[in-house]
Formats: C-alpha cells, structure tokens, sequence
C-alpha cells in the first residue's frame, strides 16, 4: 500500500497492491489484487487477482 488513503472497516487481502488510491468505508480488496491510480467507493468488493488500471496514470472511480 503506497501512497493510498484508506478508511475504516476496509479489508485488504493478502499480497493485494495499491498505489495512489483512496478506498471507502466498506469494502473489501481481493488477495493479490493490482490496483492503481483508483477511488473505491464504499462497500465496493475487488475479487482475487483483480488487476485495475495497471498501465494508466488517469484516476478511474470504482463502484459496486
């Protein structure tokens, strides 16, 4: 977890990556899931492996 706002309640799995990302109240971020440059808003469930926004540098809002 690099440069990332995180709030509570939020579960991160196991070897999950995320970079430059703000992640809501409520949700819950796979294991070995690639996330960056995102806003995970709240109760938003990332699976497992999940890889989003890897080669961009633009922001993208992730919702449920």
């Amino acid at each position: 977890i690099d440069k990332c706002v995180v709030s509570g309640e939020v579960l991160i799995g196991n070897d999950a990556v995320l970079t430059n990302c703000v992640v809501m109240n409520g949700s819950n971020i796979g294991n070995k899931a690639v996330i960056n440059n995102a806003i995970i808003a709240p109760n938003t469930v990332i699976e497992d492996g999940k890889k989003i926004n890897v080669d961009s540098d633009e922001v993208v809002l992730i919702y449920k």
